[in-house]
């Protein structure tokens, strides 16, 4: 049996929940994987639940949250933790893995931090890894170009996952920053140049 995954990833306040949250679960119902989303609140949980009714959606602003996250991984810890956040959340989120689970990190939004000795990583078993696009780059030329199929296949049939919540030109990259960190954000903020 395969384990439920945990994704965690901010909150978007309007019709959408978050861009990334919104292609985890696209990407787990087309390849089976059984997914647990957890948004920072109420709203954002409400509106990945309309948009994935199949996919338990948890709110952290919930006091039990991290009960209701148990119950829906049948107790026995999830396999894989994605953590698009980071910050000082980390730790809880490491606590629902099962024992010899992994965190993946692939966001540092959030706020404050998360000592690397206090995850238990050596008693338990536990691996973190990050990722980024640089990583994917090395990756061999036949899995990106997969990659890439999937996401256009992906926008095809359901433009609504990438959604733009704005458009800021490098320079304002200050700016395009502190939009990303908005807990009220939906969509991706993307950063552009002048042609050349």
């Amino acid at each position: 049996m395969v384990k439920p995954q945990v994704c965690r990833t901010p909150e978007k306040r309007r019709r959408h929940s978050g861009s990334r949250s919104l292609l985890a679960s696209a990407a787990a119902l087309k390849h089976g994987l059984p997914l647990v989303n957890l948004v920072r609140g109420d709203t954002g949980a409400r509106a990945l639940r309309q948009r994935f009714p199949g996919l338990p959606t948890i709110s952290t602003a919930d006091a039990d949250w991290r009960t209701q996250v148990q119950d829906a991984v049948g107790g026995q810890g999830a396999q894989v933790v994605l953590d698009a956040v980071g910050g000082s959340l980390t730790r809880d989120l490491a606590a629902l893995l099962a024992d010899g689970g992994t965190l993946i990190s692939y966001g540092a939004l959030g706020s404050g931090s998360t000592p690397l000795e206090s995850l238990a990583l050596i008693p338990r078993g536990l691996t973190v890894r990050g990722v980024s696009i640089g990583q994917w780059l090395t990756r061999t030329p036949g899995e990106r170009a997969e990659d890439v199929a999937f996401a256009a296949r992906l926008a095809e049939s359901a433009p609504e996952l990438f959604e733009v919540a704005a458009r800021y030109d490098l320079a304002d990259f200050a700016k395009a920053i502190a939009h990303v960190r908005r807990p009220d954000k939906s969509g991706t903020v993307l950063l552009t140049s002048p042609a050349s």
